[in-house]
Parts: C-alpha cells; structure tokens; sequence
C-alpha cells in the first residue's frame, strides 16, 4: 500500500517543527507560526520558504482537525506541494555550510604574470580582485580599484605599461 499525500505532508510537517523547535531552543509548546517567526531571523531556509510555510500551517490543519476516519482527509495535498515541503525538511535536515556554499576555484597570478594576463582573466572571469602570489606566498590583491588608479598614475606620465607593477 502507498502512502498518501496527506500522510508524507504530515510527516515532513512534523519533522519541520521539531526543527523549528531545535533552531529556536525552545523547550515548550509554541504555535507553528510563531516559531516561523522566531526561527526566520537565524536560519535561511525558513526565510526563503516563511510564506509557504504558512500556507503549509493551515493545510496541515485541515487534514490533521478535520479526520472522521483512518483512511479520510479532508485535504489530499498535490504532488508537487508534498514535494517542496519534504524538500524544506531536507534542507533543514542537513543545511549547507559556509564552506560549500562559497568553495570554488580560486584564480591567482604569478607576480612574474603581465598586466594583460591579469586583463584577460578579469574581461573572461568578471572578477573584481585576483590574488597575487610568488611561489607559494601571497603579495597582494589586483582590485578593480587598484587598477584604475594605477592606470591614472601611468597615464599622467604620458605612457602606460603592460607590465605588472612590483
């Protein structure tokens, strides 16, 4: 026998709410939608979804209050609402980290690089700033700032060079 939409609803539901409860410290009864509120603040799961949720409150109310029988709901929930709150209860299940969520390739320059590899990685990449290392110690940061005031400076002495300043 498969389990239905209501059940699966229920059950996301349920999980949803003790995270809630966990996120908030709480240790007593609180309305669902004032643990939305408490929670919002501190996580960004509950901030993304905060208005589905609410909408999730009153469904769960209706299937949970108005049972007159085992096998009746008085709200079958659609495939693709059961899907996005087990989706909420995932994502709070196991949150991403910082780490994973900024981890990416980090793109330097070797002091020994020119100015228009340097260029080139910041028109193809849109990058703001590059790390500049030689070896394998860091010696500063090309900023798009750092750049422009560096191409005035050269410009005001009548030439500008494709060589990376020291």
């Amino acid at each position: 026998m498969s389990v239905r939409n209501s059940d699966r609803f229920i059950f996301a539901y349920n999980r949803i709410e003790k995270a809630m409860e966990k996120i908030s410290g709480l240790s007593g009864y609180m309305p669902f939608s004032r643990l939305i509120d408490k929670t919002k603040k501190d996580n960004a799961v509950i901030r993304k979804f905060e208005d589905d949720l609410r909408v999730y409150a009153n469904l769960r109310n209706a299937i949970v209050h108005n049972r007159t029988d085992a096998d009746y709901a008085i709200a079958e929930p659609h495939d693709d609402i059961v899907e996005l709150i087990e989706y909420i209860d995932r994502e709070l299940a196991k949150p991403v980290t910082v780490g994973q969520m900024f981890r990416r390739k980090v793109h330097t320059l070797k002091s020994t690089d020119s100015l228009s590899t340097g260029l080139e990685l910041i028109r193809k990449q849109r990058f703001n700033q590059i790390p500049i290392y030689r070896n394998s110690e860091f010696i500063g940061l090309v900023t798009a700032n750092g750049i422009t005031y560096w191409l005035a400076d050269e410009y005001s002495e009548g030439v500008i060079s494709g060589e990376m300043p020291p």
